[in-house]
This record gives structure tokens, sequence and C-alpha cells, in this order.
């Protein structure tokens, strides 16, 4: 696939990744059948607390070239794609032979944390790095965390549950700050390739 292909790719795959999770944080699956079926209710909430963090490093990978700009960063995210993967066949297998919930619970929190904790730790070395595409990414990824922040704050100190709301709104907004990364990054390329063969013509002609 082209960089435009992945870009694309990358940015639907986050968008389906992000509304299933907000689909399972709303209940509705819960409501339907997920409160009747614990075993099935965990093995979904362990994939969906995978699925966007995943989503969330790939749609960086394919904006930012990460694989590029910072190689270290990008392997080492690699790496921690493949653990995950091995933490959730554990995961399955402890579901299937021994059911025990809170043991299942502290697994499924620590490697949400574990991903958080690294993407937290990429957007912060984009901060160091010169180009407008990282910052957009930034912006993007700063909504989402402001939008945590407020919504647990709001429940902590307030007592009031909003939030789910104040996510959702601040998806919105990442949603469509990343969609001006997309567009930014094509048009980028699209004039990287121009110069390449204005160069190429050039040369040609001496």
């Amino acid at each position: 696939l082209g960089t435009k292909e992945r870009s694309y790719l990358s940015y639907t795959l986050f968008l389906l990744s992000s509304s299933i999770y907000f689909l399972y944080l709303s209940v509705i699956l819960l409501e339907l059948f997920l409160y009747e079926v614990p075993k099935l209710n965990t093995f979904v909430r362990i994939i969906v607390s995978n699925l966007v963090p995943w989503a969330f490093f790939q749609i960086s990978r394919s904006f930012v070239d990460t694989a590029t700009l910072i190689p270290k960063w990008d392997k080492a995210g690699e790496y921690l794609l493949k653990g995950i993967i091995v933490w959730m066949c554990i995961e399955f297998i402890i579901i299937l032979i021994w059911f025990h919930e809170p043991i299942l619970n502290f697994m499924v929190n620590s490697a949400f944390m574990l991903e958080g904790l690294f993407l937290l730790a990429i957007i912060i070395r984009y901060f160091f790095t010169p180009y407008t595409i990282a910052r957009i990414f930034i912006y993007g990824s700063i909504c989402m965390v402001l939008a945590a922040f407020v919504g647990v704050g709001a429940d902590v100190f307030f007592n009031i549950q909003a939030m789910l709301p104040i996510v959702e709104g601040a998806f919105i907004a990442q949603v469509l700050t990343f969609a001006l990364g997309l567009a930014y990054r094509l048009r980028m390329g699209e004039r990287e390739k121009l110069e390449a063969q204005k160069l190429l013509n050039e040369r040609l002609i001496h």
C-alpha cells in the first residue's frame, strides 16, 4: 500500500475502533446481553480496551511517519503491540480454563495503562520535532487527554456523571483535527511527488 492508502486505512480503523469502544462504554451492549454472560463481557472488554490504543498508534505511525522520524520509538511500539497480543492470548486462556474476574480486571487495566503511558510518551516526544503534522497530531491528542481529566474531575469533585459526553465531544474534536492532519499529509505527499518529478525532468534535460 502507498502512503495515501495507508493514511486512509489507519484513519478508518481509528474511527471504527473508537466507535466500537464508545458503543461498549454507552452500556448498550452490556444491557442487551453482556451482563448476562460475564465471560463474554470480559472477552469483549479485553478486545475493546486494546483495539483503540492499537489504532491510535497505527494512525500515529501513518500520519507522522514514526519509522523515519523516531525509528527507535517506532520499533519499541512494534514490540509493545506484539507483547500485548501475547498478553491478550494469556487473558483468553484464563477466561476459558479459570475465570477469575478480579485477576482479569487487573490484567486488562494494567495493559491499558501501559499502552496509555507509551502513547503519552510518544505524544511528548512529538513536541521536540519540527514537523507540522506532528503538531497537528499533538493538538488532536490533547483534546482527548483534557476531556478525560475534565470528565474524571467532574465525577470525583462535583459528583457529575459527565465523563462519557465530555469524552465523546472531545473525540469529535479529535477526529476533526486528525482529518485536517490527513488532508495536510496527503497534500504534502502530492507536493513531494511533484517536486521529485520536476527534479527528475530537470536532470533528464541537462
